[in-house]
């Protein structure tokens, strides 16, 4: 593919492209930031965590989705237990 933007070679899921920030950037900066944005699983310091070589829960993968959505800010999540239409009355709640 040569030279691609980031956002292609997120959308494609390209390795070479994240293993390559991985070495740029060195892999305890990446996590770092990684821990930053909200991931607090412990992450091997090897390439192979910038491909998912490193375990993390839902939650905080998740967490990491939220932070591209968010334009690179972290926001912290909320579930949803209930959505009210615009004259206050409940249309939906979540039964835990």
């Amino acid at each position: 593919m040569g030279k691609i933007p980031a956002r292609t070679a997120l959308v494609y899921s390209r390795n070479i492209p994240a293993v390559e920030v991985g070495q740029m950037e060195g892999m305890n900066n990446v996590i770092d930031l990684a821990h930053a944005m909200g991931i607090n699983s412990h992450l091997d310091p090897g390439l192979s965590t910038a491909i998912g070589g490193s375990d993390v829960t839902l939650l905080e993968h998740v967490q990491g989705y939220e932070v591209f959505a968010n334009q690179g800010q972290k926001a912290e999540l909320n579930a949803i237990k209930s959505i009210d239409d615009g004259s206050g009355k409940t249309v939906y709640t979540h039964d835990v």
